[in-house]
C-alpha cells in the first residue's frame, strides 16, 4: 500500500493526519504527501515529521496548485504497490485498524475501492487524538507538536455564544446528523441491498491501484483533469460501470474538518452538481434497471463490454473496449445501480418542489397549511432515520436544532445546483472542474 496526502497550507491539520496513518496496526509501505504548492510551514512540517514519525514519508512539490486530481494521477501511475489511499491533509484516521479493515474487501478482485464512516471533526476528537497519540511520538521541540498546541489553544479559547459560533459548531453539529444519516441509514440500505456504495467517501479512501489507473487512461483524452466538480464521485460512477465495487466498511471511523458556513454552501454545491455531472456523463448506468450478470473483474456477460462517453468540446462518441477473453470467467448478478442514481435524482427534487409550492401559496392556489406539513414530515422522517441508527457517536437531541434549521437554510443550494447543472447541459457548457 502506497498512501497519498494531498496538502495546500495544511500546517494546522498535517501532523494529525501522517500521526494517524503511524499508529496504523497495517502502516502504509510508503506515503507521499503532494504539497501543491503551499505558501505557509506545510513542506517544513512534513519534512521534520518524515524524520520523526516510524514510517517512509516522501514530500513532492507543485509550485503552482494543480488540484487534487493531478496529484492523484501522478502517484498512482508512479507507484507500483497494488493499493494507493488517498488521504486528506485535513482528516486524520481515529480507528487505529482503519487501514487494515479496509484491506480486506480487496482480496475480491471486483472490488475498486473501500472506505470507512466519516465524521466531523471537533475540539474533542482533536484533543483525544492528541493526548492518546501525539503527546507520545513527537518530541517536545517538535514544530509539528508546536502548531497543534496552537491550534487546539485557539479552540480551546473560543467560549460562551460567540466561541460556540467561532469554533464553527452550528455545521459541526448538522453534518454530525446528516452524515449519521447518510452512511449509517443510506449507505447502509444500499450496501445491503447492492453490494456497493455509487462511489467513495473521497477524505480517507483505499483504491485498487490499477483500476484507478485504468479510469484516468480512459478519461484522460477528453475530460484531462476536469473530472467534474467532484472527482471522488466521478470515479466511483466509473467503477461502478465497469461492474466494480466501492464498500463502506461502517464501524471503522475517520474525522474529517469542515469549512464555515460560507465555504459549507459552496461544499453542498460541488458534492451536488459532481453528483449531476457523473449521472449525466454516465446515461448508460443511470438508466440501466434491469439486472446484469457481470465478471469478477467488472466484464460483462456478453462477447464485449464498452463504455461511451461524450467528448466535453465535441460530439465525438469515445468508446474503450474489453474483450471477453481479457476477463476473469467467474459470473454473478448484481441489482442495477440505475435504480439508485435516478431515485436520488427524484429525490433532489425536494427542495425545488418544496419552494414551487411556496410560490403557489402567494397567488392563493395551494394552502400554507399544506406546504408546512409537506415540510414538516420530511424532517420527520429524517429524525426517525436517525433514531433507528443512532449510536453512541451521536447525541440527536444535542444536534437536532442546528440540524433542523441549517438543512432548512441549504435547501436552496439544491435547486440552485439542479438549474445550474440544467442550464449546462442544455448550453452545451462542460467546464466542470473542482
Amino acid at each position: 500500500m502506497t498512501a497519498m496526502i494531498p496538502a495546500l497550507n495544511e500546517e494546522r491539520t498535517i501532523a494529525y493526519a501522517l500521526a494517524s496513518l503511524a499508529m496504523q496496526t497495517v502502516p502504509p509501505d510508503k506515503v507521499i504527501v503532494v504539497d501543491d504548492g503551499s505558501t505557509d510551514r506545510t513542506p517544513e512540517i512534513v519534512d521534520e515529521l518524515s524524520s520523526e514519525l516510524d514510517i517512509d514519508i516522501e514530500r513532492r512539490r507543485h509550485d503552482v496548485p494543480m488540484g487534487k486530481t493531478v496529484g492523484m494521477k501522478e502517484v498512482a501511475r508512479d507507484v507500483e504497490t497494488d493499493t494507493l489511499f488517498n488521504l486528506d491533509a485535513d482528516t486524520f484516521l481515529e480507528s487505529e485498524d482503519y487501514l487494515e479493515r479496509l484491506l480486506e474487501p480487496h482480496h475480491e478482485t471486483d472490488v475498486a475501492s473501500s472506505f470507512g464512516t466519516v465524521y466531523p471533526t471537533e475540539r474533542s476528537s482533536k484533543q483525544d487524538f492528541y493526548e492518546d497519540q501525539i503527546v507520545e511520538i513527537l518530541p517536545e521541540d517538535s514544530l509539528a507538536l508546536e502548531h497543534v498546541r496552537e491550534d487546539l489553544e485557539i479552540e480551546n479559547s473560543h467560549t460562551g455564544v460567540v466561541g460556540y459560533f467561532k469554533r464553527n459548531r452550528p455545521i459541526i453539529q448538522y453534518r454530525n446528523v446528516d452524515f449519521h444519516v447518510q452512511q449509517r441509514f443510506f449507505a447502509d440500505g444500499i450496501m445491503r441491498g447492492f453490494g456497493s456504495m455509487l462511489y467513495p467517501v473521497g477524505s480517507a479512501v483505499l483504491y485498487d491501484r490499477q483500476k484507478l489507473v485504468s479510469v484516468f487512461d480512459d478519461y484522460e483524452e477528453s475530460l484531462g483533469d476536469d473530472l467534474t466538480n467532484s472527482e471522488d464521485l466521478f470515479i466511483g460512477f466509473a467503477f461502478c460501470d465497469r461492474g466494480w465495487s466501492n464498500i463502506q466498511i461502517p464501524d471503522t471511523y475517520t474525522r474529517s474538518a469542515l469549512p464555515g458556513l460560507p465555504k459549507t454552501f459552496k461544499q453542498n454545491y460541488l458534492w451536488g452538481s459532481g453528483y449531476l455531472q457523473s449521472a449525466y456523463y454516465f446515461k448508460h448506468l443511470t438508466f440501466r434497471y434491469r439486472k446484469k450478470r457481470i465478471s469478477t473483474d467488472g466484464g460483462t456477460d456478453s462477447d464485449q463490454a464498452s463504455l461511451e462517453y461524450t467528448d466535453p468540446d465535441s460530439t465525438t462518441q469515445v468508446q474503450t473496449e474489453r474483450s471477453a477473453s481479457d476477463r476473469a470467467t467467474t459470473q454473478r448478478t448484481k441489482q442495477p445501480m440505475g435504480r439508485i442514481i435516478t431515485s436520488q435524482l427524484i429525490d433532489g427534487f425536494y427542495p425545488t418542489a418544496a419552494l414551487l409550492m411556496t410560490g403557489l401559496s402567494f397567488i392563493g392556489l395551494m394552502a400554507i397549511e399544506l406546504i408546512l406539513l409537506f415540510i414538516f414530515l420530511e424532517f420527520v422522517m429524517t429524525i426517525v432515520a436517525t433514531g433507528v441508527t443512532k449510536t453512541k457517536r451521536l447525541d440527536l437531541g444535542r444536534n437536532l436544532i442546528p440540524f433542523v434549521v441549517l438543512r432548512a437554510i441549504m435547501l436552496p443550494v439544491l435547486t440552485y445546483t439542479y438549474l445550474r447543472v440544467g442550464t449546462d447541459i442544455m448550453l452545451g457548457n462542460r467546464d466542470w472542474r473542482k
